[in-house]
């Protein structure tokens, strides 16, 4: 039998040889009449399949000899051999049957051979067809492609005519699988045979298949079951729904598909399909304590109302809903954790481990380097106090639990922000080390983070704001909206005098509220400081005292150019502040000033100490008092999404009409003197790291040559080389700022969001500043009242204010009631100008969104006053998707000489933090248009800029984006498709989005 099969091998090599030859003569430019090639090369293929077929009906003889020989029953293969072994004597009788099953194992293995042989032949077509210009060619000779390929996929499946070769062949590929047509067969088994030994088995093989699978990818694809039809004998399809479908598929399946439909990369197979219950399980329930715990589980689907109801009916308590299909779970006892181990949907368990992030000198100070490696979050050089811990848990009952726990064992807890927080001062406790442990294992803990301190976004060392003459390139004069009705809350340093009746006479009718963020005795958070420092800021004084960065900040946002004769303004002259006081002056104990020296460390005398360690109690009061705009020019931890950054996800998903706007900060710095661009390395100060959050970068304002002034003035060891050494700070708009955080190219998400002038920007001056105090420069006329400042800072309230002026226009004009903060960042965004040309641009940044300037400087009029021949439409879309849902519309574009515009944004879930340091996704919807001929644009991809290669859909950015320069004329649609959305159990099960979109609608008047 072997002889025949290799008989047969190497008659259908020697066919391939042929057909390949006849390739050949199809893509020679030279051959006479491709048709008639073509057509004897599809007859070929058939009669290649009918040979295959002999060769399968020559072997299905032998296999049925075989078959009734080892009486292959439902039992197995070694039930039989146990039998023949109870009756048979001759050792010999025995070795024949073992070695004729042997020989036909051999034999589906050259069976196998065979279809991988023809498989190479028809793949091999592909290889060619690329280079061949001829697209009428293409497609006969890809259809003739197809063809023969489900006619071979038919005839593998209908070559097994029963059971018992089903099992011979699953035990095969259990043993050996690792294709993907292996695991289609499977299914096809499955599907076709229904007895429970084929069931069991088929279980078994498609697991071990799908862990040696190397080179097959999951995706997830834009388009229903119908329409993969042509591809379905190609792919394995996990799940179908109406808006798209879920497929395992080879990269030459997928870059077919994605010719037609978009497609999008999912990581976590964990979250696709369920593996067997194997040895994990019950290794874990081995370990698991009888007690309550907090585990962590993996589902191989998202969490709906009835999965959330079966957990909670085990005895189990949701504390998180993670990206990926997971939850984080308070279980009781044994039995609760031996029922969620049971359930089908649960496909691994694992108990969780608090996430650690500290600052590598933080852990030289407990000692205890070689315990915490494996840990420890990467280290950042940010402003910390030694020994305070912030520990997090998941709710209020653990908290409190915690709190009293920690007292008796002689820990002090000297501050408990929030209803899950606690912070904890290690300094004076003898045994550091242990304490921390003690910490670490409290129950209900999910995460221990050091307090920092963040700073200003300011260098100390527009254009009279946004009126000033200097601007009106982007038409901001001809924006009539000046922020009537609005609020914007401010915190920063102080606010000049801080007395509303005493105030700069540009902000003082302008201020609703000023509240100051004192450390008195009565203060509870005093506790934390009180160890470190000798005095008690007794005054609770909001003046601006030190830098004048408060007034400054308050100024660019909604000064009313009062004492300037209305020259010097504000960009929302008519809002309104609330103002939030978080600048403290403390005199340092000689301990803390001796530890400090040791460690090479210095510590400021005023900085942000009032800012509280509950970050939604200061966005609070903020939304109480009637802000709907925040802005925050300050940060710290660059690159790190820790507790300031999900506190402000969680609070804008909470309040989804509340938009806060952070500085990026101002790390940029060029080290690396071969470049001629800024170093980029995870510069995004935290809580601009948040994903819901509008993160503001700055780009360069236009004084050059009145006013002087280079990078290496403002810090000469930031830029010590070419060619930003001299480069001058405020010579063009269409330069990025040197000193503005970049984001990181690895991680995929966006930020900054927008930049806006940072550099020589003149606003208000606090009277409460030394006179020598004069900001970046003084101002020639009126050095008592103004001045300029450089930083991110500067850029921050420019955008806030836009974004109050933004959300005017909403109500007045667009009839908005409450326009939710994903509208407003829409809007802001939509608006921007992409810089296409800056010098010193980062060779990795693409248009017309990348990590030095995100979607370009912000220019309000492309939004709110576009030209006559454009058409800018609003939605904001508070019902929401549920998973699976599509948002569907029509705009019709009458002029190609107008781009086409469509930017998406949306209020994610805050990512859990505790579950690492990336702020992932946890819903996720894409932005798709069609165009009238059927092609389609996905978000975040720009056909024009980047290769085919990288149009993924977008699983990273809650910001996704279309521009197409020349659009066709005729009836594009608009898609937002529901790809992941979590049922949760606090808000909903719906994610909400917004959308702006303009279009040429006629050619413009002249």
């Amino acid at each position: 039998m072997k002889a025949t099969i290799e008989f047969d091998l190497q008659n259908l090599k020697e066919s391939i040889e042929a057909y390949r030859s006849t390739l050949e003569k199809i893509f020679d430019p030279n051959s006479a009449d491709k048709q008639i090639i073509i057509t004897s090369f599809a007859s070929s293929i058939t009669n290649y399949e009918k040979n295959v077929a002999s060769v399968v009906d020559r072997h299905q003889l032998s296999v049925r000899t075989l078959e009734k020989s080892l009486s292959i029953s439902s039992d197995g293969l070694s039930n039989e051999i146990d039998r023949l072994d109870s009756e048979l004597t001759n050792d010999d009788e025995i070795s024949n049957i073992v070695n004729r099953h042997e020989l036909f194992m051999s034999m589906i293995d050259d069976r196998k051979q065979l279809y991988a042989l023809t498989l190479d032949l028809i793949r091999n077509l592909d290889s060619v067809l690329n280079d061949y210009s001829t697209q009428e060619l293409i497609k006969q000779v890809r259809q003739a492609r197809n063809n023969a390929f489900a006619k071979l996929q038919r005839l593998r499946l209908l070559a097994i005519v029963d059971e018992s070769e089903v099992i011979a062949a699953l035990l095969w590929m259990t043993e050996r699988g690792k294709e993907l047509e292996d695991l289609i067969a499977v299914n096809k088994f499955r599907q076709k045979f229904g007895s429970i030994y084929v069931e069991q088995l088929s279980e078994l093989a498609e697991n071990n298949i799908l862990r040696n699978i190397q080179s097959k990818q999951y995706y997830r694809v834009i388009c229903n079951k119908l329409d993969l039809d042509e591809f379905i004998s190609e792919l394995y399809l996990v799940e179908s729904n109406s808006s798209y479908s879920t497929i395992l598929a080879s990269d030459e399946v997928i870059e077919q598909i994605r010719m037609r439909y978009p497609v999008g990369k999912i990581y976590d197979s964990n979250a696709i399909l369920s593996h067997s219950k194997d040895d994990h399980f019950k290794q874990f329930l081995e370990k698991a304590a009888d007690t309550t715990m907090i585990d962590v589980i993996q589902l191989n689907r998202s969490i709906d109302i009835p999965l959330k109801q079966q957990v909670e009916a085990a005895g189990a308590e949701i504390l998180r809903v993670l990206s990926g299909g997971g939850l984080i779970l308070s279980t009781p006892n044994a039995e609760t954790r031996n029922k969620i181990v049971s359930m089908d949907e649960v496909s691994k368990v694992e108990q969780y481990v608090p996430n650690i992030s500290l600052e590598e000198r933080f852990i030289e100070y407990l000692k205890n380097k070689g315990d915490l490696s494996d840990l420890v979050a990467q280290s950042h050089d940010h402003i910390s106090l030694l020994g305070l811990l912030i520990a997090i848990f998941f709710k209020k009952e653990y908290r409190d639990k915690a709190a009293k726990s920690l007292d008796k064992l002689g820990i002090k807890v000297v501050e408990e922000p929030g209803e899950n927080m606690l912070v904890i001062d290690l300094i004076n406790h003898p045994d550091e080390r242990k304490a921390f442990w003690t910490i670490f294992n409290q129950p209900g803990l999910r995460s221990i983070e050091e307090d920092t301190i963040p700073e200003i976004s300011s260098h100390i060392a527009v254009k009279k704001v946004v009126y000033g003459e200097d601007y009106r390139s982007d038409n901001i004069s001809e924006i009539p909206w000046t922020g009537t009705g609005e609020i914007i809350a401010i915190a920063d340093t102080g606010l000049d005098t801080g007395i509303k009746e005493t105030l700069h006479d540009d902000l003082r009718m302008q201020v609703l509220q000023i509240k100051s963020y004192p450390f008195d005795a009565q203060a509870e958070a005093w506790k934390k400081w009180s160890c470190r420092v000798r005095n008690i800021d007794e005054s609770c004084s909001a003046a601006d005292l030190h830098s004048g960065h408060g007034t400054h900040v308050s100024g660019i946002a909604i000064g009313n150019g009062s004492r300037s004769n209305q020259q010097i303004k504000g960009i929302a002259p008519d809002a309104q502040l609330v103002f939030q006081s978080i600048e403290r002056t403390f005199q340092w104990s000689e301990e803390e000033i001796k530890t400090r020296q040791i460690l090479g460390r210095s510590l400021k005398t005023d900085n942000l100490f009032g800012i509280p360690t509950n970050l939604l109690s200061l966005f609070n009061f903020a939304y109480q008092h009637g802000a709907r705009i925040h802005s925050n020019s300050w940060g710290n931890e660059p690159g790190q999404y820790k507790n300031r950054s999900e506190q402000t996800d969680r609070f804008m998903w909470e309040n989804k009409d509340f938009l806060v706007v952070v500085a990026a900060g101002n790390n940029g710095q060029h080290q690396e003197e071969e470049n001629q661009w800024i170093d980029v390395d995870n510069m995004i100060n935290s809580p601009g790291t948040s994903k819901n959050c509008l993160t503001v970068g700055a780009c360069e304002n236009h004084r050059f040559p009145d006013l002087s002034k280079t990078y290496s003035d403002m810090n000469e060891n930031k830029f010590p080389h070419d060619p930003f050494n001299q480069d001058q700070i405020a010579d063009s708009f269409d330069d990025i700022a040197a000193f503005s955080s970049r984001g990181c190219f690895d991680n995929g998400r966006y930020k900054p969001d927008v930049v806006a002038p940072g550099t020589l920007i003149l606003s208000t001056r606090s009277s409460q500043i030394l006179i020598e105090e004069t900001g970046s420069l003084p101002y020639g006329t009126d050095q008592q009242n103004y001045m300029y400042m450089c930083g991110t800072s500067m850029a921050t309230p420019l955008v806030a204010g836009g974004a109050t002026l933004v959300r005017q226009y909403l109500r007045e004009e667009k009839k908005l009631e409450n326009p939710s903060a994903a509208l407003i960042k829409a809007t802001i965004i939509h608006s921007a100008q992409y810089i296409e040309e800056y010098r010193f641009k980062n060779p990795k940044s693409y248009p017309y969104v990348d990590h030095e300037q995100g979607w370009g400087r912000v220019a309000l009029s492309n939004s709110l006053v576009p030209k006559s021949s454009i058409k800018v439409i609003f939605e904001d879309r508070k019902e929401g998707l549920i998973k699976d849902e599509k948002y569907k519309c029509q705009i019709l574009v009458k002029n190609s000489s107008e781009p086409l515009k469509i930017i998406m944004t949306y209020t994610d879930y805050p990512w859990d933090k505790s579950r690492g340091n990336d702020s992932k996704l946890v819903n996720n919807l894409n932005l798709i248009a069609y165009t009238p001929s059927g092609r389609y644009y996905i978000g975040n991809h720009f056909d024009e800029e980047r290769e085919f290669n990288e149009k993924w859909l977008d699983t990273i950015n809650n910001v996704e984006g279309i521009i197409v320069k020349s659009p066709e004329i005729g009836f594009w649609t608009i898609e937002v498709v529901a790809s992941e959305v979590k049922t949760f159990i606090e808000f909903g099960e719906k994610q909400d989005f917004a959308l702006v979109a303009s279009y040429g609608v006629k050619e413009e008047s002249k």
